[in-house]
């Protein structure tokens, strides 16, 4: 009874072992997988202020169009009060409006770009790490069963297998 109650502490203690052994590699595997998500992460950040680096560029040149318009606006209101030529006036106010209708069409073709980009992106990183993520969560899950098993056995092994003659101890021995 005492050898085989032995080989069940060896056979618990190298549960055990196991279990460490899966609950580091599990870390380990967690470990890098957050430093790859945080890779990922750095590399949007990157893309994510360059896009709103060209974004602020392209207002920037939007407002200068727009002042550019307002001049000419200003210019046309000139010349109608000199009575100026009414034709060299409203060139120049539809050059200005057509420079601003194609600055404002660059502005939202660059959005739109940037968001398609930004998206696919995004789906790649999710697709590249989908595995990763499985296998963790595979050991995590597989931890957690062997660890939920050695602590059911040890509690049985706490509790007396035999008190007095009530289950099966003719002899009324004591276990120490």
């Amino acid at each position: 009874m005492q050898r085989e109650a032995r080989r069940m502490e060896w056979w618990y203690a190298g549960c055990a072992a196991l279990l460490c052994l899966s609950a580091a590699a599990a870390a380990w595997q967690a470990r890098a997988l957050m430093r790859r998500l945080a890779e990922t992460a750095a590399e949007l950040e990157k893309a994510s202020s360059r896009t709103l680096g060209e974004t602020a560029e392209l207002a920037g040149e939007l407002r200068a169009l727009v002042g550019k318009a307002e001049q000419a606006a200003v210019m046309a209101g000139r010349q109608l009060e000199k009575l100026a030529p009414l034709a060299e006036a409203a060139g120049s106010l539809q050059a200005a409006a057509d420079t601003a209708g194609t600055a404002a069409r660059r502005i939202a073709e660059q959005a739109a770009g940037t968001a398609d980009a930004a998206a696919a992106r995004v789906r790649s990183a999710a697709g590249k790490y989908r595995p990763q993520l499985e296998e963790a969560i595979a050991i995590a899950d597989a931890a957690l069963e062997g660890w939920m098993y050695v602590r059911s056995a040890a509690s049985r092994l706490r509790s007396p297998a035999c008190s007095g003659g009530e289950q099966g101890n003719p002899n009324d021995e004591r276990r120490d």
